[in-house]
């Protein structure tokens, strides 16, 4: 009877003990669970990953891992069973504060804008993880995507809870693969990206443009985990090429009274002295008269701040022994009278941007030219020569404006320039070496009776390339020019031919105003050739002729001011035809022959005259 009796006071102990335990337990979990204690079994994994534009760039997805490695993360102060949180308990958290931890980039106000509407809530995990995630997203969204927010381990007093903003810096910066171009002067023309600064996508991404736009070089970021945790490394991989190129064209764009086909042969270095200096030579000449018409030319453009400031300077020469448009002379008997001239034309130009920002780009050109026309001779048919054009030289200053506007229909520009020249401004270019001297008329007959030499010369010019349903392309076209006076020949309006009016010859008009449109429809890729056919069984999209047709219609008016006995004075010249683009495999040139009819009647067209225009070029 004893021992039964201890043995029942032993179980009553026990059972008073674990009871005890069990309700003190339980009374710790509850003053936990009410008091919003935050705990972490681990880190979690990132919610938001490094997010940049692709334009014209990759970046890698585990671009910012090795920043996420720094971030703590927690599950809420509830446990969650099969993904289902426990109900709400009586002395619930209401949250109440935010406190942001680590950040220099975002305004106070647009934090508090983002935070403000979850407070005020019961406390649940849920809500301050999509407010972690809002607001990481206004980092991404603000242009800075390296940029991780967190929620660390912590507990919840008060309704306050404590975000920490990792700002993952640069700790390193590499360029790698490049062979003809110094990884300095790459990294030069991205001044946004430095050790120990947070990656701006916006500025990093038009540094990035402007740097690809060289189609000898090409650069690809490649984001990657720093050395330390919450630092990030910036790896630019290069691909380029030897920036030499070359370019044969041959065409029959020579003006009236010379030879028509003209070939161009012409060689460019795009990193002359390593710093984006790009020098040009290039030489016109006559293949069906060699000699007849020469051109010989020259171009330097240099950076002077990389991209956009550039300062251009050209010279180029002209010799012809041909008969010249608008230098004929009637003379009894009849017969030619073969006129010839040279002229020497140098000048520069400093190129700047206006407007910066926005889609649309601005140009602005400011310079002056310096020409020199040569004394123009004419031989007449029984011998003897007489000069018929004094020489002259002038030095025309201008302005120019060039603007981009692209559109979600389409791309719009606009070209203006002015320029103008004083008489007397240097020697050899007073009013009696452009008009003339009447007391030396076969001595000094000048250029252009009716000039003045102090003149001014306004140009405008606008276009649209509209894309059509279907692959179609729509581009119009226009332009004009007013002049003050009556302008020598060098600063005339000429019409007719190639690049003005297709059905008439080059340049067969002249006048001192002009107006002049054109509209032009091309059809989609119609035949594509794959060459490569011939020597292996795969087809490559690099080596395929592609062929389209094109159908046009050009206008001109043209207007002489102070026209003379016997000069015509105005010209309208209007063409409509069509014609075949070829472009070459691997881009390495084009074919363009374009057969147009004339609608009006000139001096060396007749209506329902037709020519055929061409030209062919190869680059590399």
């Amino acid at each position: 009877m004893k021992d039964q009796l201890e043995k029942a006071c032993a179980v009553i102990i026990v059972c008073s003990v674990w009871l005890a335990a069990t309700t003190e337990a339980m009374g710790e979990a509850m003053n936990r669970q009410d008091s919003g204690i935050v705990s972490s079994p681990g880190n979690r994994q990132a919610s938001s990953a490094p997010r940049m534009n692709d334009q014209e760039q990759r970046m890698n997805d585990r671009g910012t891992s090795q920043a996420e490695q720094g971030r703590t993360v927690t599950n809420g102060p509830f446990s969650k069973q099969d993904g289902k949180p426990e109900p709400e308990k009586s002395g619930a958290v209401t949250l109440s504060k935010f406190i942001v931890e680590g950040n220099t980039i975002l305004p106070q106000e647009k934090i508090d804008a983002i935070l403000d509407k979850y407070k005020g809530a019961v406390f649940q995990f849920k809500d301050v993880d999509q407010a972690r995630v809002e607001l990481e997203k206004a980092y991404h969204t603000a242009g800075y995507p390296t940029v991780l927010v967190n929620l660390p381990e912590q507990t919840v007093e008060q309704g306050s809870v404590t975000l920490q903003v990792i700002e993952a810096p640069l700790v390193e910066i590499k360029v790698t693969g490049q062979e003809h171009y110094s990884k300095y002067r790459i990294l030069e023309k991205m001044p946004s990206i430095q050790l120990g600064t947070v990656l701006y996508e916006p500025k990093f991404v038009k540094e990035l443009s402007a740097v690809n736009a060289n189609p000898d070089l090409q650069v690809s970021p490649v984001l990657k985990p720093g050395a330390e945790p919450g630092t990030v490394g910036l790896e630019l991989k290069v691909k380029d090429r030897l920036p030499v190129h070359g370019k044969l064209e041959a065409d029959n764009r020579g003006p009236i009274t010379t030879p028509s086909n003209r070939l161009l042969a012409e060689v460019q270095h795009t990193n002359l002295f390593g710093g984006d200096e790009i020098f040009t030579v290039n030489t016109v000449q006559t293949p069906t008269d060699w000699g007849a018409v020469q051109n010989y030319g020259a171009s330097f453009v240099y950076p002077v701040k990389w991209p956009d400031h550039l300062l251009a300077v050209y010279a180029s020469y002209s010799q012809s022994q041909s008969v010249l448009a608008g230098s004929g002379i009637t003379v009894g008997g009849g017969g030619n009278v073969a006129v010839a001239g040279n002229a020497t034309v140098a000048g520069l130009r400093y190129i700047i941007p206006l407007f910066p920002g926005g889609t649309a780009t601005h140009q602005l050109s400011i310079g002056v030219d310096y020409k020199r026309l040569e004394p123009t001779n004419a031989t007449f048919p029984d011998g003897g020569t007489a000069v018929v054009k004094s020489p002259v030289q002038y030095t025309p200053v201008s302005v120019a404006y060039s603007g981009f506007y692209p559109d979600r229909l389409g791309l719009t520009k606009l070209s203006l320039s002015a320029k103008g020249y004083v008489a007397g401004t240097i020697p050899g270019g007073a009013k009696e070496d452009f008009a003339g001297n009447p007391n030396d008329p076969l001595g000094q007959p000048g250029n252009r009776q009716g000039s003045t030499g102090t003149f001014a010369v306004l140009q405008g010019g606008l276009d649209r390339v509209q894309p059509l349903p279907g692959d179609f392309m729509l581009a119009l076209h226009a332009d004009g020019q007013w002049g003050s006076q009556p302008l020598i020949p060098a600063e005339n309006y000429f019409a007719g031919g190639f690049d003005t009016v297709r059905g008439y010859l080059q340049y067969e008009a002249i006048g001192d105003n002009a107006v002049r449109g054109r509209a032009e429809l091309t059809t989609p890729e119609l035949i594509a050739i794959p060459i490569d056919r011939i020597w292996q069984r795969r087809r490559s999209a690099d080596y395929t002729i592609r062929v389209k047709l094109a159908a046009f219609y050009d206008i001109a008016q043209l207007w002489v001011q102070q026209a003379q006995p016997g000069q015509t004075s105005q010209f309208r010249l209007e063409g409509v035809g069509g014609g075949i683009r070829v472009k070459f495999p691997k881009d390495v040139g084009q074919l363009i022959i374009d057969q147009g009819f004339a609608l009006e009647e000139t001096l060396n067209t007749k209506r329902g005259d037709t020519f055929v225009h061409f030209s062919v070029g190869l680059a590399f």
